[in-house]
């Protein structure tokens, strides 16, 4: 059976770890991907966020600005 999909969106990675957190360790059985809206891939906080969530099996991706 396919797992439901759930979507956090935040601006920051310490408001995902504050706010949202805990409500995702509780819900194991929705299959995460969260969304950051700063940072890109290219920064070193988005890659420290990203290794946290990927050792739990979580998606995770940055829509912030790109830079030149």
């Amino acid at each position: 059976m396919a797992r439901l999909k759930a979507l956090c969106v935040v601006a920051h990675p310490d408001d995902c770890v504050i706010f949202a957190w805990p409500f995702i360790e509780a819900h194991p059985e929705f299959e995460w991907t969260i969304v950051y809206l700063t940072y890109t891939f290219f920064d070193s906080r988005a890659k420290e966020i990203q290794s946290y969530w990927d050792k739990r099996g979580i998606t995770t991706t940055f829509l912030g600005p790109l830079k030149f």
